[in-house]
């Protein structure tokens, strides 16, 4: 025998309306929240993942002197995953520890230099590379050399073939070399603003190549 649904009583359909309009935006906010933070942790992911490459790849240039050209090719291979645009810039310093100097040189635990955020410093030691500037294709290793030619040369305030690499002596020890990235991840829905900074920054020791 088939069962008939009983009739609705007055006021059911408005209770269901209200129902949904409260559980409605609910239910787009938790979506685009699940949206918003999954391409954050992305972003983060992949800028924490890109300094330990670029990291890596410093260590192992040393103080060759196509060090900081090595850095910008692993920054463009290993950042390509979020968009280039968004890349305020890649720095790099010396961390060493030296006479005069606290926070930004003491080798583990080292922080950036407030000057190179800006731009590149010899007096802090530090190159800044940004992607409209440096990471075109159409730049070879000689614009990173410090050699006059050809010019400008954008590794000049802290010229890789001056940093460190011998175990003891005049060119020892190691240098300690930091690097930091700071990009700008822009929301998609506009919930939690216009944009979040991610900053990070890693301090490697580079690879002893000789002796003395």
């Amino acid at each position: 025998m088939a069962r008939t649904r009983p009739p609705r009583c007055k006021g059911e359909d408005g209770t269901a309306i209200i129902e949904a309009a409260i559980a409605t935006p609910v239910v787009f906010l938790f979506l685009f929240g699940i949206l918003e933070f999954g391409t954050l942790f992305f972003s983060y992911e992949t800028v924490t993942n890109g300094t330990t490459a670029i990291a890596r790849t410093a260590a192992i240039m040393g103080s060759d002197a196509t060090a900081d050209y090595e850095i910008v090719q692993a920054a463009k291979q290993s950042l390509s995953g979020v968009n280039t645009n968004q890349i305020q810039s890649v720095i790099i310093w010396d961390a060493t520890a030296r006479s005069g100097c606290t926070t930004t040189c003491q080798g583990p635990g080292s922080v950036v230099p407030t000057a190179c955020l800006a731009a590149s410093s010899s007096s802090d030691r530090c190159n800044r590379y940004v992607p409209g500037t440096h990471w075109d294709n159409s730049l070879t290793a000689a614009a990173f050399d410090c050699l006059p030619n050809p010019a400008p040369n954008h590794a000049n305030a802290w010229c890789p073939t001056t940093r460190k690499t011998a175990q003891e002596g005049a060119s020892g020890p190691p240098d300690f070399l930091g690097i930091y990235i700071e990009y700008r991840h822009n929301w998609i829905t506009g919930l939690f603003g216009n944009a979040i900074t991610i900053r990070e920054t890693k301090i490697t020791k580079l690879e002893p190549t000789r002796l003395l």
